[in-house]
């Protein structure tokens, strides 16, 4: 039998490992962030009430075979043009698809079927979150991108309401071999996944092996200063499961790249205590 695989994650960090994964012999399910409402992505979520679908057409552009003819337009951004200035064609499409069909996993369907995509694709939540943080000292931030922005120090992830989760893909977590956290924003992309109540109750029941690929870089406003351990400690306290093995970065990484990164306030994520650069 194939290995029954489930990816976790949002934004890059999930749609680069998407790429790596769905070429193998294996029974592939991926579960996408939901609670972005920031950005383009944002304004989107809040015109139409929908889910956040960024993350999702990120996932779904790494999915489509090279040779489809919508490849070429689906990360087409819009210039100049009042109103959809900087949206992408891809988040217009499932948008008017959304609009058509209803329902997000209808509009899953129909990439599947249209491009041919053999593997299982879930939101992590059918109907729109606001993911909210409490903060060490008691603060509640509310909202994806206030959190990844604030530089706290967050002690618990939750949704502010109940959540819709499609049955089928919490069966997949639940019977899956392995599931793979993706690297990402640590409290808003992948954490916000395992601080669902449906999904964390999954994961629980699952016999599953929890791999966790580990960023990189730290990531100003989320994980600055943070160790490796440190992340791992994060997400197994959020979906309240230890995680089994954690792939991290040993090697060197050009002086060239981390200086680019410093001006972002980012730096080389240690495996034991953070280093000066």
């Amino acid at each position: 039998m194939k290995k029954r695989v489930v990816l976790i994650g949002g934004g890059h960090g999930l749609s680069n490992i998407v790429r790596d994964f769905k070429n193998e012999n294996i029974d592939l399910s991926i579960v996408v962030s939901s609670t972005d409402d920031g950005g383009h992505t944002g304004k989107i979520r809040e015109e139409f009430n929908f889910v956040a679908i960024g993350d999702l057409r990120m996932v779904l552009n790494e999915l489509i075979s090279d040779g489809s003819s919508i490849k070429d337009i689906f990360d087409y951004r819009f210039e100049s043009i009042h109103g959809v200035n900087g949206v992408s064609l891809g988040n217009l499409i499932i948008t008017s698809l959304l609009n058509i069909y209803g329902n997000i996993d209808d509009v899953i369907d129909y990439f599947k079927r249209k491009e041919n995509i053999d593997c299982n694709i879930f939101l992590s939540s059918n109907n729109p979150l606001t993911l909210c943080a409490k903060c060490v000292d008691g603060e509640i931030i509310k909202k994806e991108h206030v959190i990844g922005e604030s530089n706290k120090n967050i002690d618990s992830l939750y949704v502010e309401k109940e959540e819709i989760c499609n049955p089928i893909m919490l069966s997949c977590i639940e019977n899956a071999d392995i599931i793979v956290l993706a690297p990402g924003s640590l409290y808003t992309s992948v954490g916000a996944v395992l601080c669902i109540d449906s999904i964390k109750k999954a994961i629980a029941k699952s016999k599953a092996e929890i791999v966790y690929i580990c960023n990189i870089m730290s990531q100003d406003g989320e994980t600055l200063g943070y160790t490796v351990n440190d992340h791992e400690e994060a997400l197994s306290k959020i979906m309240n499961k230890n995680i089994d093995r954690v792939i991290a970065n040993n090697g060197c990484v050009g002086k060239f790249i981390l200086n680019r990164y410093k001006e972002e306030n980012s730096y080389l994520v240690g495996c034991s205590n953070p280093k000066d650069y």
